[in-house]
């Protein structure tokens, strides 16, 4: 999407329209009721919604019309379309969720569930809209803007809101600023609804973005991180191994183990996901940790010649400091492992003598619960 903002910008487009439908709305769904979500979450694929924070819309007018009714469409009139080549890989899991969890559903529990699935989204998107439409009028008369991209929250105008609403005022409030809510999950939301609660702690939480929000009496101050400000450092994390890790900073871990199979390695290094990377799984040694970077990291970079510091990778690699600094850096008992979501060490890489493969993905993440208790190990 930040390729479609800058596309429109640059040739002066209000609007950019993408194919989703009632199917990819399911699936979306689906996912997130499994993966763990709250309203906004399984309302689902919103119709229309601004780009990053942009005045450009994304619109997806087919959202409503099914994948077999576009198809029946084009048929009638002798039109063509192009098919994915990935879309039956089930490793995928999107061509999971379709492929074998929905047939499943319908042919055991219910023949309707995609229908059942958007009936709930959109009781989902229901409660939402009130939701924050109650928000928006307790914002107006709390906020107190500093400039567009800060201001407070007078926690005394919002009275006796309970807690599900004071997290909609906050969330408002980071809208207003321009924070980027994609990035600020569920349970962040959480806490920052604690520090709007009737005698909050007078705490001050770093969020993605660049934004700080922190208590002061009874105003919730939320401003943008200047340059010189220390980034809140990623505190290290033990990784779920298989599973789902919370980096606790609107992004998240995801970890499986897989037999090698040599055609899914070929088609994940054509078309590789971004964030995601396949290492040899019996290379790793002990447990996995995800933390920020340290002074004195290094590693022997994939593809490159010696062992270089982190901080000369990033450096050679032309990044903005906002993306240096969100790197994150997996490691094991040896060593560094992954510099996400960037380049894997040389020593983990997938070779021919692989016979199981640890697959890692660096996700943002928009909704979020806490995870599963960590392992320290590989599963043998």
């Amino acid at each position: 999407y930040e390729f479609f903002l800058s596309a429109a910008r640059r040739i002066g487009a209000r609007a950019v329209a993408t194919a989703h439908h009632a199917d990819d709305n399911v699936e979306t769904i689906l996912y997130r009721i499994v993966r763990g979500t709250h309203l906004r979450g399984l309302a689902g694929i919103p119709a229309v919604r601004r780009l990053g924070g942009s005045n450009v819309r994304l619109v997806r007018p087919l959202l409503e019309v099914t994948r077999a009714e576009i198809e029946a469409f084009l048929r009638a009139r002798n039109l063509a379309w192009r098919q994915d080549s990935t879309n039956a890989d089930t490793l995928y899991r999107r061509n999971f969720i379709r492929n074998e969890l929905l047939p499943l559903l319908r042919n055991k529990l219910n023949a309707r569930a995609d229908d059942a699935l958007l009936r709930l989204s959109a009781a989902a998107a229901e409660a939402e809209e009130f939701l924050a439409a109650q928000a928006g009028e307790l914002l107006g008369n709390a906020w107190r803007a500093a400039g567009p991209t800060a201001g407070e929250i007078d926690l005394a105008a919002l009275g006796e809101a309970p807690p599900i609403l004071r997290r909609y005022v906050v969330r408002g409030a980071l809208e207003r600023v321009g924070a980027p809510l994609r990035m600020i999950g569920a349970e962040r939301l959480m806490q920052l609804g604690a520090l709007a609660a009737p005698g909050g702690s007078p705490t001050a939480v770093t969020l993605p973005g660049g934004f700080r929000i922190r208590r002061v009496g009874e105003s919730l101050r939320i401003e943008p991180v200047s340059d010189v400000d220390a980034a809140e450092p990623l505190t290290a994390v033990t990784l779920c191994v298989p599973g789902v890790t919370d980096l606790g900073d609107g992004r998240s871990v995801i970890c499986e183990v897989e037999p090698f199979d040599a055609e899914a390695f070929r088609r994940h290094c054509l078309h590789r996901p971004d964030g995601e990377e396949l290492l040899d799984a019996d290379a790793i040694r002990g447990r996995l940790l995800a933390r920020g970077r340290q002074r004195g990291d290094a590693f022997v970079p994939l593809g490159c010649p010696g062992r270089q510091t982190v901080s000369d990778f990033l450096t050679n690699a032309k990044l903005p400091r906002t993306r240096r600094d969100r790197a994150v850096c997996i490691s094991d008992e040896t060593g560094l492992v992954y510099l996400a979501p960037l380049r894997i060490d040389d020593r983990v890489k997938v070779t021919a003598a692989t016979r199981r493969v640890l697959r890692l993905r660096l996700e943002e993440i928009e909704d979020r619960r806490p995870t599963a208790p960590a392992r320290t190990a590989l599963p043998s």
